[in-house]
């Protein structure tokens, strides 16, 4: 099949009249969300919450020089320089292990480990070889601390690892207030809530210093952030105000050296819990729209981290400055939440020098992060209706991130970095009435992201498809938002695009998960779209399907119930879809849907997503839960 279907202008009437985008936007979040990759980019809006609980207790700071332990190695002739900012970068990336505490580990492998765990530490640090490095690390492991160590730099790159070397590790040493804590934000990152909760809690019982109560009452708000659970979170903040009064008053938080010895030094003093606290405690106020509580605590919060700043080590400086660039996403959300629209792109003006600022020190991930922030700021600026700076900030985006993928012409991420920016500018363009043909535009930015796709093998987090597959869903929505014949055409276009890219993909390699699971994720938003344009039968029937193209998913280690997950999603979509003659309770999926669901909590494989499709459907099926027309 043709990837890339005729998307002529002429046909499709790309020359449509232009609204403007807030007008339209205010009708619809989704443009700005996923079109233009604004507000998103931000950590924000969209992701605030979930970004401040899954990170509140880590230091994502990135550096890859400024780690003393590494640097020790280094001296010590363990690494060399070389394999030392390659480790660094596994370790501080985006998604790296929780505390500051791995690099004193790191430094006991290298200089009292054994031969062979000396080897791994070397080799996790080189993408061809981390696999496996992690595999002669479990070889190697026997202790609890052991365990505890490659569950940490498996955190980011392997879950499922992960998950089995923690339990491993509080197998050996129950009382592991490091490992139960790391177990609670493990279950929350693959989304067993309920699961995550229950572990944070063992950890509030386990801490027995204040310092580690904050810590673990701390974790606990976050998880209920992510997991929603809003009924709960007056309980959770009460709690954590207690234990931070407590750790107040017997501790001295405005005191502090003049310069820390070292990271874990810093992240240990309790002006560093304590802020962290304010910082998630304010996340959570948002959220239940106290925004005058809210912004008591994240100018707590921003105090401290400044305070901490002019003492940190100076290698460790951009962390915290990374820190107060993202507790500012909290005023920003409230801004917002109040259309306070000019006061939303000061604030992020603020960011924007931060983020200047980190990146001329000469920090790598500064660097590579500083594309995304003009793209952030330009969002920002949208919202304030400054139209041209706007654009001119997104042009900088596009700029940098073309310059960054130059240089490094073998990473695809980077490639899809500058293919979203480019993107972003098309559409920002259109929105503003600039004159050019969107389509072909679009034909040439879509060609550059399914080259840079192709033959990419899977990921233990599928990122980059996963990126993909949301490109698509943002396009798609911006033309939608014209609610025009011709628009919807260009939506359906891209649609079919990407199911023949994704088709061809699969032809050359039929084993592959990715490109099989992304194309399951797009045609069931097509499915949603057809019972939603055309009603029930149609929407029943697309999603029925659907059911031949999940089975054919490939497990993974990191999904082993996909193939099953998937058919209970598409099972529970069929039961609440709107109109048709048959009730929801009378459907012969809800039966199909019921059986499979709790075949699946018996063993134990619903994370809190799946249960809550669970409660619908039994709700359903006893009548307690009307499934609402409107």
């Amino acid at each position: 099949m043709d990837q890339t279907p005729d998307m002529d202008s002429s046909e499709t009437g790309a020359k449509m009249t232009t609204l403007p985008l807030w007008d339209r936007a205010s009708r619809t979040m989704k443009v700005l969300w996923t079109g233009l990759g604004a507000l998103a980019t931000l950590g924000g809006v969209v992701g605030l919450f979930q970004v401040l609980s899954m990170n509140a207790l880590s230091d994502k700071s990135g550096e890859k020089s400024g780690q003393e332990k590494i640097i020790e190695m280094v001296q010590s002739g363990d690494v060399s320089l070389e394999e030392a900012e390659r480790l660094a970068r596994v370790l501080y990336g985006d998604e790296s292990a929780p505390d500051g505490n791995v690099t004193e580990a790191i430094q006991t492998l290298a200089t009292s480990g054994s031969a062979r765990q000396k080897e791994a530490i070397q080799m996790i640090g080189l993408r061809h070889s981390r696999e496996e490095g992690f595999d002669i690390l479990e070889a190697e492991a026997k202790t609890s601390d052991d365990w505890l160590l490659l569950a940490e730099l498996s955190y980011g790159r392997d879950i499922e690892r992960s998950l089995k070397a923690i339990r491993k590790s509080i197998a050996l040493n129950p009382d592991n207030f490091r490992a139960v804590a790391l177990l609670s934000q493990i279950q929350a990152r693959k989304g067993d809530y309920t699961a995550a909760e229950r572990s944070a809690k063992t950890a509030e019982m386990l801490a027995d210093t204040s310092l580690q109560k904050v810590m673990a009452t701390t974790s606990t708000l976050g998880i209920l952030i992510s997991a929603g659970g809003v009924a709960d979170m007056p309980d959770a903040i009460a709690a954590l105000e207690r234990e931070m009064a407590a750790l107040e008053a017997q501790s001295d938080i405005e005191t502090l050296p003049e310069t820390f010895a070292s990271k874990r030094e810093m992240e240990n003093h309790p002006a560093w819990a304590v802020a962290t606290s304010h910082q998630i405690l304010s996340s959570a106020k948002a959220g239940l729209r106290d925004f005058e509580a809210a912004n008591e605590d994240i100018e707590r919060s921003i105090a401290l981290y400044e305070q901490l700043l002019k003492s940190a080590p100076q290698d460790d400086r951009t962390g915290v400055m990374r820190r107060i660039s993202g507790a500012y996403d909290v005023p920003i959300f409230i801004a917002y939440s109040e259309e306070s629209f000019e006061e939303v792109a000061q604030i992020g003006e603020r960011q924007l020098e931060i983020a200047r600022r980190i990146a001329e020190t000469g920090d790598a991930r500064g660097i590579a992060d500083l594309p995304r922030a003009y793209s952030a700021y330009s969002g920002l600026l949208f919202w304030a209706k400054e139209g041209e700076r706007s654009l001119e900030a997104m042009d900088r985006a596009v700029t940098l991130s073309r310059a960054a993928a130059d240089r490094r012409p073998d990473d695809a991420d980077l490639a899809m970095d500058h293919v979203q920016f480019e993107l972003s500018k098309a559409l920002l363009e259109q929105s503003l009435g600039k004159e050019g043909d969107l389509v072909d535009r679009l034909d040439t930015v879509l060609t550059d992201l399914e080259t840079a796709l192709t033959g990419t093998e899977d990921e233990e987090t599928s990122k980059s498809w996963g990126r993909y597959r949301s490109i698509v869903y943002g396009i798609q929505n911006f033309f939608k938002e014209y609610e025009t014949e011709s628009t919807d055409k260009i939506a359906e276009d891209l649609t079919q695009r990407a199911i023949g890219f994704l088709n061809a993909e699969i032809a050359s390699r039929p084993d592959a998960h990715d490109p099989r699971h992304t194309r399951f994720y797009i045609l069931f938003l097509q499915a949603s779209e057809r019972g939603e344009k055309e009603g029930y039968e149609a929407g029943r029937a697309a999603y029925r399907n659907l059911l031949i193209d999940a089975e054919a998913i490939p497990p993974t280690e990191e999904e082993p119930d996909v193939v099953e997950l998937s058919r209970l999603t598409i099972l529970h979509s069929i039961v609440i879809l709107k109109g048709g003659n048959v009730e929801p309770k009378d459907r012969p999926e809800l039966e199909e849907a019921l059986s499979l669901a709790r075949s699946l909590d018996a063993q134990g494989k619903l994370t809190t997503r799946y249960q809550q499709y669970l409660n619908d459907l039994i709700s359903i099926q006893d009548g307690t839960k009307v499934w609402d027309e409107d």
